[in-house]
């Protein structure tokens, strides 16, 4: 029952998708989440009134492949770096899926990811991280789709590691136990993308 109904899905998707058959779909878009860099510009220049030896990194760029005009695979690559008392790194790299509901304008998608953690003085870690998201692909071309485009979007990531992998930050003050559980590997994740679709 539940493998027939999956397929009548995915059927409905496909034929919801095939109404627009004799448009042309732009099918790339790559973007960069410029409210992480903006984030860390502004850190940067806050640290660097006390030590040039403060660094701040965040950012995350992303590419997106549309399937059809209700769905889409996307890749994305995620970098924050923290270098104040010690250097904290986390990488992630991510796989999307996208359902356009009102066929490419707001848009909700499932990701599926590995993560990388590594903090001075604790080890590396491993981590699979996954979530949900909800965005809104903003196309700025006047007279057809393309061209500018912004993605405000809003998501959760889950971060599952084994517990050997999980490093003890009891030893560590409340702002870095914090940052290290609900940003640098998971957590609420607001972006604001700005890229080229194509």
């Amino acid at each position: 029952m539940i493998k027939k109904t999956a397929l009548i899905l995915i059927f409905l998707l496909i034929a919801s998708s095939a109404a627009f058959a004799d448009e042309e779909i732009l099918r790339h878009t790559i973007t960069l989440d410029v409210l992480s860099t903006g984030i860390s510009m502004f850190i940067m220049a806050y640290f660097y009134d006390y030590t040039v030896n403060n660094i701040v990194f965040l950012s995350a760029l992303q590419y997106e492949y549309q399937l059809t005009y209700r769905l889409s695979a996307a890749a994305r690559f995620n970098i924050k770096y923290i270098r104040y008392s010690g250097e904290m790194l986390s990488l992630s790299g991510e796989g999307h899926f996208r359902f356009y509901p009102s066929a490419s304008a707001f848009y909700v998608s499932g990701m599926l990811g590995y993560a990388y953690f590594g903090l001075t003085d604790y080890g590396n870690y491993n981590f699979f991280v996954f979530g949900p998201r909800l965005g809104w692909r903003i196309d700025f071309g006047k007279n057809k789709p393309g061209g500018f485009i912004m993605e405000p979007s809003l998501g959760y990531t889950a971060a599952i590691g084994e517990r050997r992998f999980v490093p003890d930050v009891s030893n560590l003050d409340y702002d870095s136990t914090f940052l290290i559980r609900n940003y640098l590997v998971g957590g609420f994740q607001v972006s604001l993308g700005m890229g080229w679709r194509f």
